[in-house]
């Protein structure tokens, strides 16, 4: 998840832990949908629901009713942004702060402690929304 444009701090590169709530929230909402929350269509959420459903399905995104289908579509795009941290992570596993928006290279604070506890709540979203849709 990058910053405003003209943001010079450390490059503006993506923070891991707004990367990862990213992820959480993808995660989240699948949990959610797949329980029964409704996500209406409106005018306010159409492009969010399109995205989400990706332009080969933007009927389903278009769906009312489509929740458990959105919820793994959720699901998938949670996974995307956590393969996206994981090519970024070093090879032990060490996050910093964030990464450098032209190298990819991680900056700023090393090994900050609350890159790791967003990627443990995002892995913690992550499995309650699998189990849920799974079940």
């Amino acid at each position: 998840m990058g910053r405003y444009a003209n943001d010079r701090y450390y490059s503006g590169g993506a923070y891991f832990f707004a990367t990862l709530a990213a992820a959480e929230f993808y995660f989240r909402l699948a949990a959610a949908l797949h329980a029964g929350a409704a996500m209406p269509h409106t005018v306010e959420n159409q492009l969010f629901r399109q995205r989400l459903a990706g332009s080969a399905d933007a009927a389903r995104a278009a769906d009312p009713a489509a929740s458990s289908s959105l919820a793994r579509l959720a699901v998938q795009r949670g996974d995307a942004v956590m393969q996206m941290v994981r090519a970024f992570a070093l090879a032990g596993g060490q996050l910093s702060e964030q990464f450098d928006r032209t190298t990819g290279v991680q900056t700023s604070a090393r090994e900050l402690a609350w890159s790791y506890a967003a990627f443990i709540t995002a892995a913690a979203s992550r499995l309650l929304a699998c189990r849920s849709i799974s079940a």
